[in-house]
């Protein structure tokens, strides 16, 4: 949703992602429930002006302290390529 929209263009990606929330073990479980998902893809665009054929990798997690509160985090960063010095 809010980082690659609707209009974006399809992505072959790798994605590994959790098929329901669990609890870590131990004290740490009473944090609560969590989710997880992690992404990486190829941005393949021919158009592309910054560098050719950069890397998408991204990563989302929630965690659920209490029925009625979720909380979340995600982190989306785009790397490496032809063309793409470092400055």
């Amino acid at each position: 949703g809010l980082l690659l929209g609707t209009n974006a263009r399809p992505l072959d990606q790798l994605r590994v992602e959790s098929d329901r929330p669990f609890r870590l073990p131990g004290v740490l479980g009473q944090l609560g429930s969590l989710t997880a998902s992690v992404m990486a893809g190829k941005l393949d665009d021919p158009g592309r002006e910054d560098a050719a054929s950069p890397w998408l990798l991204g990563a989302r997690g929630t965690l659920a302290p209490a029925p009625w509160l979720v909380l979340g985090a995600t982190r989306t960063t785009m790397f490496g390529g032809r063309g793409a010095g470092i400055p």
